[in-house]
């Protein structure tokens, strides 16, 4: 064989290898690539809509041909649906409503105290007769209660003032000297169970009043008439307030109570009105509206 010869079969030959390294190292890097594909898989894996398409196979080059890559196969099923989340539990809607409608629904002043200071010189006042059971939207209508003669208070049913809806009970208290105390109350027939529940009241005190004019909510349970309230609320003239008795707090007074407090037996729900420092005589006007619990 001529020099010649044996040095292009030679070169063909290294040619050869060299495409043969250069094919190696494509396949390796591919496999690599890939390699790098499924471990970045296992860190964020697939979503189950469905696998991604398989890459291409690398390019052939010379005598090896590449080999194409088979297709990417399909996610995983769907993933369930999640659990309904439960509904909030919310308030519970009143189911005794005295909303003043049309009458004072059994409502009536109970006592009365002209002072000179609180709870001094008291005059108690019949209490009117309790409005009959009603397990709807309104507590039903007792009639109105006579007023003890006296120059001190009235109460009447206003037919042109409420809220939310127009109808209340209007108590006009003639406010002197001192400390005095007048209280809108309602009694049962029979203890009614207030346990868990949240007792509220809407009112408003007219304009002309003593600036201290102040009310609560309290109620009295059991056969001795136990009473209990959440503290009072200074009113402002022309503006509907909320007062609230929640049942499942301690009552502010008395601290702590007795195990005459029974939440089982409630025989009395009211409002308390009163006015501190009286410097001269004025009369109060305050609006009693949406009882409820």
């Amino acid at each position: 064989m001529s020099l010649s010869r044996t040095h292009h079969l030679a070169s063909t030959r290294a040619a050869s290898t060299r495409r043969g390294t250069w094919l190696s190292c494509g396949l390796a890097l591919s496999c690599g690539l890939g390699m790098l594909a499924c471990a970045d898989g296992e860190d964020n894996p697939m979503p189950t809509n469905g696998g991604s398409a398989g890459s291409g196979g690398a390019s052939g080059a010379g005598d090896n041909a590449g080999t194409a890559a088979t297709s990417g196969s399909g996610g995983a099923s769907a993933g369930s649906a999640g659990i309904s989340g439960a509904g909030g539990g919310g308030n519970t809607a009143p189911t005794t409503v005295y909303d003043f409608s049309d009458s004072l629904e059994g409502f009536a002043i109970s006592y009365y105290c002209l002072g000179p200071d609180n709870a001094q010189n008291c005059s108690p006042v019949a209490a009117a007769p309790a409005p009959d059971a009603d397990a709807g939207a309104d507590a039903g209508d007792a009639g109105a209660a006579l007023p003890a003669p006296n120059d001190f208070y009235s109460v009447t049913h206003d037919p042109a003032v409420g809220d939310p809806a127009l109808g209340s009970a209007k108590v006009e208290l003639h406010f002197t000297a001192g400390e005095q105390t007048a209280v809108l109350a309602l009694n049962y027939a029979a203890g009614v169970d207030l346990t868990g529940k949240t007792i509220t009241a809407r009112v408003l005190v007219e304009a002309g009043a003593p600036a201290t004019t102040s009310a609560k909510l309290y109620i009295k349970t059991g056969a001795n008439f136990y009473y209990a309230d959440r503290g009072a609320i200074t009113l402002i003239a022309g503006t509907w307030l909320t007062l609230t008795y929640d049942t499942g707090l301690a009552p502010i007074y008395p601290s702590p109570t007795t195990a005459e407090y029974a939440l089982t037996d409630v025989r009395e729900i009211g409002v308390e009105l009163a006015a501190t420092g009286i410097a001269a005589p004025a009369l109060t006007v305050v609006h009693v509206d949406s009882v409820q619990y």
